[in-house]
Order: structure tokens, then sequence, then C-alpha cells
């Protein structure tokens, strides 16, 4: 038989966690490591890791295998905490006891095949490498299958061409050995999570003490990941973002239902604008959990900067199904949430995809919140000149002009003040008309146009007052002073026509509309071209 020798090495790490004699069986997770040199038999490698799986299954071993990641979150944190040489991330073998401890596994071993007959490994060395060292060197062609081992394959279901698989056979004399090897390893000494301490630390705002805590606890407990999601929640509160992904991810990969982890990936991604990784996480969530105002808008925001991205990449499917996402997500915030920041966010997603409906449906919602800050205010007062709602306009415009005297808007923004003010100037106007003509046909009475005449005189007081504390730039001010005159003019009309309506006299009458049509005149001066209002 022609033998090949193969320098390839996997390196497997397995989760062997101590049990008493009685019960279940633990699950037992095998994790491959990359070999020092590139393989020369890959095909017979992977041959014999696959015999490895099929045969942990027959056995009922609860035993699971997966690819070394250099990223992970548990390897990274201990590099962080100098508890790991960095090289253990390009040399996982020269490292295996640091390994086992950072994953917090039980055993580490290495795995060669040393020989193959086409693509199926005949000889294979094993090293047990931690927390006990063993060896195990098994060659098919000096020692042939056993009648035992045709036996316990064939009581594992496997037919007589099975039977005689040179990785199945090597498989089998592997797990025998690791099974007797590691019955020879001391149990761990475990002691159940507390956290009463912890959290009452952290109340106190003891965080550095809180920090020792976690890490002694996690150090009794590498298994628990509700002590990862606390320290990834104390991380986040102190700003440390990428410790703060770790930890969380360390969480999940414990737990993958550890709802409240994956919410503080999102989160803490989210601070480091990893829109794709965000997207994953909220997903996750909504996919298990009940999603909150937070997490929704941390998807919207995710998969609309994900959207831009993929259309500038030229990628116009995936960005057009990352918008309409986008949408959804701030459609069920506009639903479903009343926090001004969370909406007007809403408002400048959806305005940019020109989905008006929707923006007037949240700017409706942020109307009604009180203390809303001036960058909100300016958002509604843009987005609803831009939809033509001039009422919404002129509410927001109240909101900024009422809480900041003397406010000079930046020069992009102040074309939507002056629509706002005008646009209510143009409903002032309207409104007279309009109830002169009701008197004119009968429809109401002098003492109700009164009535009207009053509430005008209040909201154009109102008009000239908040006029009157924009501050403008220089170029601005001769279209300034026309917008001030126009409403003082207007002003003056209802002067007049109330006193017409309490005692009526021609002349007065003609003097107000006089200076109502002087007013018009000024505020069409007044008016520069609009700004890029669209509908």
């Amino acid at each position: 038989m022609k033998r090949l020798f193969v320098t390839t090495i996997l390196t497997v790490l397995t989760f062997l966690p101590s049990l008493p004699s009685a019960g279940p069986a633990a699950p037992q997770h095998f994790l491959l490591l990359p070999s020092p040199d590139p393989p020369t038999e890959p095909k017979a490698q992977e041959r014999l890791l696959s015999s490895l799986r099929l045969l942990s299954s027959r056995m009922k071993l609860l035993w699971s295998f997966g690819s070394f990641d250099p990223d992970s979150p548990s390897l990274q944190r201990a590099i962080v905490e100098g508890k790991i040489n960095p090289q253990a991330r390009r040399k996982p073998h020269l490292f295996a006891k640091e390994i086992r401890e950072a994953e917090a596994v039980t055993a580490a071993l290495t795995i060669a095949v040393l020989a193959v007959r086409g693509d199926d490994p005949v000889a294979a060395l094993a090293i047990l490498l931690s927390p006990v060292e063993d060896k195990l060197r098994t060659d098919l062609s000096s020692e042939p299958i056993q009648k035992d081992e045709a036996t316990t394959l064939a009581k594992l279901g496997f037919s007589e061409k099975y039977q005689e698989d040179p990785s199945l056979i090597l498989s089998l004399r592997i797990v025998r050995w690791l099974e007797r090897s590691l019955r020879a390893a001391p149990e761990p000494e475990t002691s159940p999570p507390d956290l009463a301490t912890v959290e009452a630390l952290i109340a106190a705002n003891k965080k550095e003490e809180a920090l020792k805590a976690l890490s002694d606890l996690i150090a009794a407990n590498p298994q628990e990941p509700i002590l990862y999601l606390k320290l990834g929640d104390l991380y986040l509160s102190e700003g440390r973002w990428d410790d703060a992904c770790l930890e969380y991810r360390r969480a999940v990969q414990l737990k993958g239902d550890l709802w409240e982890a994956w919410k503080g990936l999102a989160r803490a991604e989210a601070k480091r604008k990893r829109y794709g990784r965000v997207l994953e996480a909220v997903r996750r969530v909504r996919g298990g959990s009940a999603v909150s105002e937070e997490e929704m808008a941390l998807g919207a925001e995710a998969a609309f900067s994900l959207a831009a991205e993929a259309f500038r990449r030229g990628r116009d499917r995936d960005g057009s199904a990352l918008y309409h996402e986008a949408e959804e997500w701030d459609r069920e915030l506009i639903a479903r949430s009343s926090r001004a920041d969370i909406l007007s966010a809403a408002v400048r997603r959806l305005f940019s995809r020109r989905r008006y409906e929707d923006v007037i449906l949240a700017l409706e919602k942020i109307g009604s919140e009180k203390g809303t800050d001036r960058e909100t205010l300016e958002i509604g007062l843009e987005s609803a000149v831009r939809v033509r709602r001039y009422d919404l306009a002129y509410s927001y415009l109240a909101g900024l002009l009422d809480q900041e005297k003397g406010l000079a808007p930046s020069l992009s923004r102040l074309p939507f003040y002056h629509q706002a003010l005008d646009q209510e100037a143009v409903r002032l106007f309207e409104m007279v008309r309009n109830r002169l003509e009701d008197l004119n046909q009968g429809r109401i009475l002098r003492q109700d146009l009164l009535k009207v005449l009053e509430e005008l005189e209040e909201r154009s007081a109102n008009l000239l007052k908040r006029a009157y504390r924009l501050r403008v730039p220089l170029s601005q001010e001769k279209l300034q002073r026309r917008r001030l005159m126009s409403y003082e003019l207007f002003q003056q009309g209802l002067d007049l026509l109330r006193q017409w309506v309490t005692n009526p006299d021609e002349l007065t009458y003609r003097r107000s509309v006089i200076l109502f049509e002087f007013a018009r005149l000024e505020l069409e001066s007044a008016q520069p071209t609009a700004p890029g209002s669209q509908r």
C-alpha cells in the first residue's frame, strides 16, 4: 500500500463538562482549528472529520463540530485582558491550554492524518494536549479492523460495506480513546452564578468593583451566558462599544435565544456604525421576541444605510429590498412610537423616499409632543413645508420661535421659516375674505364676525411677534422688513375692520380694505422663490 504522509494537522477543541454517572449525557462541542501548514490531502482529512460527525451522531454522544474563529469574542476578550498571547489567533495549536481556558472548554487535542489510500485516511495520530496529555497512533495497514469494531459498527446500523470504511474505523478508535483518556481529566470546580452582588455594585455606581466581581464570576462559571450579558451591559453603559460587542457575542454564542444580548449587540454595533451586524441582531430579535421601539429604530436606520450603500455599489436589487424593509420598520414605528427623536428620524428616511403620506402621519404625532428639541422641530418644519402641510409647518415654527428669542436659522433652512410665516399670513387673509363674504351673504351676523376678528387679531399679533424674533442675514434684511411691514399693515386693517363692525362707516371700511391690499402687496414682494416643495 502506497503511503502519503500528510503535513496537515487539525486541532480539535472539545467541550466535555463533567457529569455524574447517572442522567443524560451533556453536549460536547468540537472546535476545529486550522493546521499550521497548508494541507496536502484535504479530502482525506475532511473525510475523517465527516466520519467523526457521523459516528458521534450514531453513538448518541451529542458531539458537534465547528470551525475555529480567530475573531471569537472569548478569544479576543482573553487577548485584550492579557490572558493569552495574540499569536494564538495565528498559531492556535501552540496555545491549547490557554485557548481551552479562554473558550471555556475542558479538553484540547490535535488529529493528524498520517497516511491515505486514494481519498481514504488509513493512519492517524491523535494527541490530547489539555487538561491531560495522551497520544494515539493508529494504522490500518498494521492494525486491520478488529471483530469487536465490526460488531460495534453493525450495531450502530452501518452496512457491511461501511463497516470496512477506513475513515469510520479510525473515527471509532479515536472516539474510544478520547472517552478513556478524558475519564482521567480532573473535574472542573464550578460555583453557581451570584448576580446580586454585581447588581448592587452597579446600582451604587461602583462600576470598577462590578467589573471585577463579574470577571470573578465568569472565571468560575465560564459557560453562563447571563454573566456575559451583564458584562456587555456594563461596557455599553461606559461607552466601551468594542468590549460590549465582544461580550454580547459571547453570550449569544452560548445561548442563541438570549434576546437581551442580541438587543444589546444591536445597540453596541450601531455605535460603531456596523449596520450589517445591527440588522442581523434586530432580525434575530424580531424572529423570537418582542421588539421595542429602540430596536425597531435601529433596524430601520441600519436597513436604510445598507440600502444606500447597495445602490452606490450598483446592487440595485438588494438596495430596493433593504429600502422596503426600512419603510416597513418606519411604518410600524409611526403606529407604535410617540418619541419625537425616533419619529423625526423616520421622517428623514421616509421623506428621502418620497413617502409623503407616511411623513404626514409621523409629523402629526411629533406635533403633539411637548419639549421637542430645536433639531427635531426644524426637521418637522422643513418636511411639513415640503409636503405642503403649512398648518403643521407653522406649529413647528411656533415651537421654535416661542422657545428661543433671536433665533438665527441656517441659510439652508431660512426659506422654510419664511414659508411657514407667510403661509400663516395667507391663511389669515383668506379667513378675513371668507368671513366678509359670509356676512354679505347673510350666513353670519355682525357679532359672529366680531368674534372671528378678535381671534384673528390674536393670531396676527402672535405672527408678528414670532416674525420679529427671527434673525436673518444682511442679504435678507430688506425682504424681512417688507414681511414685517405686511404683517403690521394687516393688523392695522383688522383694527379698522373691527371698528367698522362695531360702528358701520363706509370710510372706515374702505380704509381697512386699502390696508389689506397694501399688506398683500408687501407680502408678495417679500417672498423669494419658495423652497423646493414637491408632492
